[in-house]
Formats: C-alpha cells, sequence, structure tokens
C-alpha cells in the first residue's frame, strides 16, 4: 500500500510476521490547526492532544482518544466515537449500533469519513472489524460499512484510511485493503511512517498484542515535540522531524 499524498487518519489491524496481534494507527494533516497535535499515552489509552497551546487547534474535530485496549478488545479511531465504542464493548452490546447512530464528520466542506478498527479476543481466536461512516455525494446522507476477518496471514493487515491520497483532500471510497506489516510495533510503525507524505505526516502508533490480550509493545511517534506538560501517568514518545 502506498500512502502518498493526504490519506488523512488511517487504521490497520492484523498480525506480526512473529504471530502476534497488532493494531496501528496514523494521522497526517494539511492545516496547521490539525497538524498540532501529538499522540500521548494515559493509562490504557493513545489521545491526540494540541503540541502548543500557545497556536490554534481545532479541539471538535482534532482531538479525541486515538486508542483503547483492555484483555478483551482494542479500538482505534478516529474521533469521539472511540468512546462510544468503546462504552458499547464494556457493557457488552453490540458496539456496530453505537457506530450506527453517529454520521460522519461536520466539518464542511470535507465531510470527514468516521473510521474505526476493533480487535477482539474470542477464546484465542481474534476477530477483526473495520468499520467507516462516510456521506452519501450530493446528499446529506451517511453510509455505514463494516468489514468483518476472521483470520489473518502472519505478516499481513487489513487497513482503511479517510482520504484516498493526492493533493486534494477526496473522501476514500475504497474498500480495506491488505498490507504487508513487520515483525514489530517499531519496525511496523516505522514502515507506515516511511510512507506518508513527511510534510503532513503527524503521528504514528503501532501496538502489539499477544492472542490472550496482554499488551506486548506500543510504539509512536510524532513528527512536532509537546509543550504541554503530559498528565501524572501519561507518557510522549520523543518527537521527530517530518523532513527526515
Amino acid at each position: 500500500m502506498l500512502l502518498s499524498g493526504y490519506t488523512g487518519r488511517g487504521v490497520a489491524v492484523g498480525r506480526t510476521a512473529r504471530g502476534e496481534w497488532v493494531v496501528a494507527y496514523w494521522i497526517t494533516a494539511r492545516s496547521e490547526s490539525s497538524q498540532n497535535r501529538v499522540l500521548v499515552r494515559r493509562g490504557n489509552e493513545l489521545a491526540t492532544t494540541p503540541s502548543d497551546e500557545s497556536l490554534p487547534f481545532d479541539p471538535q474535530h482534532t482531538i479525541y482518544p486515538a486508542m483503547r485496549w483492555t484483555r478483551d478488545y482494542v479500538v482505534a479511531a478516529n474521533g469521539a466515537h472511540t468512546l462510544d465504542i468503546d462504552a458499547a464493548l464494556t457493557s457488552g452490546r453490540d458496539w456496530r449500533r453505537a457506530l450506527r447512530a453517529r454520521s460522519y464528520e461536520g466539518d464542511a466542506p470535507y465531510y470527514t469519513p468516521r473510521i474505526a478498527g476493533v480487535l477482539r479476543f474470542h477464546d484465542h481466536a481474534p476477530r477483526i472489524t473495520l468499520a467507516k461512516v462516510v456521506r452519501v455525494p450530493g446528499s446529506e446522507l451517511a453510509s455505514h460499512a463494516f468489514y468483518e476477518y476472521a483470520d489473518m496471514p502472519e505478516g499481513s493487515g487489513i487497513a482503511l484510511h479517510t482520504h484516498e491520497g493526492g493533493n486534494e483532500p477526496r473522501t476514500n471510497t475504497s474498500d480495506p485493503e491488505l498490507i504487508d506489516l513487520g515483525a514489530d510495533a517499531e519496525q511496523i510503525g516505522e514502515r507506515i511512517w516511511s510512507q506518508l507524505d513527511p510534510l503532513l505526516v503527524v503521528a504514528v502508533a503501532a501496538h502489539v498484542f499477544g492472542t490472550n490480550g496482554v499488551s506486548r509493545d506500543l510504539w509512536f511517534e510524532n513528527a512536532r515535540p509537546s509543550v504541554v506538560p503530559v498528565a501524572a501517568g501519561g507518557s510522549n514518545s520523543s518527537a521527530r522531524s517530518a523532513a527526515e
């Protein structure tokens, strides 16, 4: 998969070359307010937060929990619907119904799609589901699509991103696609980072889990440093140059 140009936000779920399970998430952005953010860890959550609160940022559309995990499931998504899915899974409800209650983002004229990746651990037989909510062209209708996978070859994953690439923010209407992954979280994260536009990449995360749902390895990188203090119990990876 070539992630050149503006791909917006993306999620991938699959298996490492060692047979473990992985959930990855990435952010690319064009505007200063959207690029002004970093990923930070707070307990069992990765969330976006402003890199510099003295600069413009959009809390409604750019600040949200991007990944949450327990021993039973992992969810990665590009907005507040992460909370909806997490709440449904925690209470034993069908998380797909929670997402069906959501529409695409209200950021006219772009109407960013909502995407999500869910990895559930069922008696040591994990199941993958990807989902997207997109605007039907020429209308205000929202289309909801779910993609379920009972198994995944080692070293492979299934990926979905909000925009199709190129120079314009065009909604990605394609189905998820199979991608090659690496052996561990750092290798997978670095591989995704290397495919993203260096002028647009904001952050990348890759999280590896055992078949029993135990977190094995979390890697994430931000293009910008964080000048906002991280809350107690949180952490922030070191920033790197977006031009690297």
